[in-house]
């Protein structure tokens, strides 16, 4: 499998899959809101656990991706590495059981009101990925912010679990 950094918003281009995040009682960032809104996404379910993923057909916008996985990441304003891993086996795992989706777009998951550090969130979803996804599948994490994502290009070798090197 491969992960890269992409500096943008998830839904600047086509994926077959893409990662929505919430809290575990359904709720969802203003920016997220107002993503759901103009796809004309369901919202998430409530009464999900940390690290759960729900994944849905995408219908009606079909040029966007054909799944979108709601991935609860936080919990009472606070979320986990191994949450976000979870996250990261969840889709990792959905791209081998669907030989459709091979290219999966999500944002920093966890670093929002979940207050990760992107490092941490990064490298999480990474290893979750990694571990259970198809040889073939690429994992696109996408980084809103023009100064984070120039943080974390710069500590790719912390997000890959490699020393970095001084």
């Amino acid at each position: 499998p491969t992960v890269k950094l992409r500096l943008g918003n998830l839904f600047d281009g086509p994926a077959d899959l893409i990662v929505v995040p919430c809290s575990t009682s359904g709720t969802v960032t203003g920016f997220v809101a107002h993503s759901l809104s103009q796809y004309s996404i369901p919202h998430p379910r409530e009464g999900m656990n940390l690290g759960e993923v729900d994944i849905v057909p995408f219908e009606g916008a079909d040029d966007i991706a054909q799944f979108v996985a709601f991935a609860a990441s936080v919990l009472r304003n606070k979320s986990s590495a191994e949450a976000v891993e979870a996250i990261g086996r969840a889709v990792g795992t959905f791209t081998t059981k669907e030989p459709s989706v091979r290219s999966v777009s999500a944002p920093l998951v966890g670093t929002g009101a979940g207050g990760l550090s992107g490092e941490v969130a990064a490298a999480a979803l990474r290893r979750g990925f990694f571990d259970t996804a198809a040889p073939d599948a690429t994992l696109v994490i996408h980084v809103l912010h023009p100064d984070i994502y120039d943080r974390l290009r710069s500590n790719r070798p912390i997000i890959q679990g490699r020393a970095k090197k001084s």
